[in-house]
């Protein structure tokens, strides 16, 4: 577990120990759309957009990143400027 101690004595860890479905974002994904799958919720109305690109420009989810990036470039720069 890292831990950072500061002057005022609060203390923040970035990883738990044992808990890998917390701590790692990709393994976080997966059980929240799970839980979402079950509530017949949508997941997206929780986290943001994720694409999970394993192989680079090859792959077909960066593809979809692409795509989609493509597709809401205006709207895109517009929340940025905010």
């Amino acid at each position: 577990m890292n831990v950072y101690n500061d002057s005022s004595g609060l203390k923040m860890c970035n990883h738990l120990d044992h808990n890998y479905h917390l701590g790692n974002k990709k393994a976080l994904f997966y059980n929240l759309r799970e839980y979402c799958e079950k509530n017949k919720e949508d997941i997206f109305d929780i986290v943001p957009l994720t694409f999970h690109i394993e192989n680079g420009k090859k792959d077909d989810q960066y593809l979809r990143f692409i795509d989609y990036f493509l597709k809401n470039k205006t709207k895109i720069a517009e929340e940025e400027k905010v």
